[in-house]
C-alpha cells in the first residue's frame, strides 16, 4: 500500500473511540512522515503532561509524573 496522507486521514475516521483513533494514528503517521520517533502528548488545561503516547522513543525518556 503506498504511504500517503489519505490513509492517514481514511485510518483516523475508521476510529470510534479515542483509543481507536490513537491506535490508528500511531499506526499510520510514521509511514507517512517517513520517521522514526513520534507521539501523542496529552495536556490538560494547565498545560501538565496527562498521557503519552510514543513510538520509538524508550521509556526512560520521560520521568515518573
Amino acid at each position: 500500500m503506498a504511504n500517503s496522507l489519505q490513509t492517514v486521514i481514511e485510518a483516523i475516521a475508521l476510529a470510534k473511540n479515542e483509543a481507536e483513533l490513537r491506535s490508528h494514528f500511531m499506526e499510520t503517521v510514521g509511514n507517512y512522515l517517513a520517521v522514526q520517533r513520534w507521539g501523542i502528548y496529552l495536556l490538560d488545561r494547565q498545560n501538565r503532561l496527562i498521557s503519552v503516547d510514543v513510538h520509538g522513543v524508550s521509556d526512560r525518556f520521560f520521568p515518573d509524573n
